[in-house]
């Protein structure tokens, strides 16, 4: 069996920003395909908005945020969208 020595921290550090990077790129080629592929090149407010609803839920926003950054109530976010949401989005964070 052949080991392999721990990285430093520079290259850890190095190694985060490249799959951060990674993960950015990746999450926006989805949103700029599936905006092509609903929209045709049409693309209304409302579609956007409810992207943007669905999209945070999915990452795991927490319902207060996406209520307060849509200009809507908690109670409209978790009845039109609240089956998109992961678990932890539902639990409330204290001092926000």
């Amino acid at each position: 069996m052949r080991f392999v020595p721990t990285k430093t921290v520079e290259q850890q550090s190095c190694l985060m920003l490249h799959r951060a990077r990674h993960l950015l790129i990746r999450q926006q080629t989805a949103v700029i395909n599936s905006m092509r592929r609903e929209s045709s090149g049409k693309c209304s407010i409302y579609s956007l908005r409810h992207f943007y609803a669905v999209t945070a839920l999915r990452n795991g926003v927490g319902v207060f945020e996406v209520a307060r950054n849509m200009g809507t109530s908690v109670q409209m976010v978790q009845e039109y969208y609240g089956r998109q949401a992961i678990a932890s989005v539902f639990a409330t964070r204290l001092g926000d």
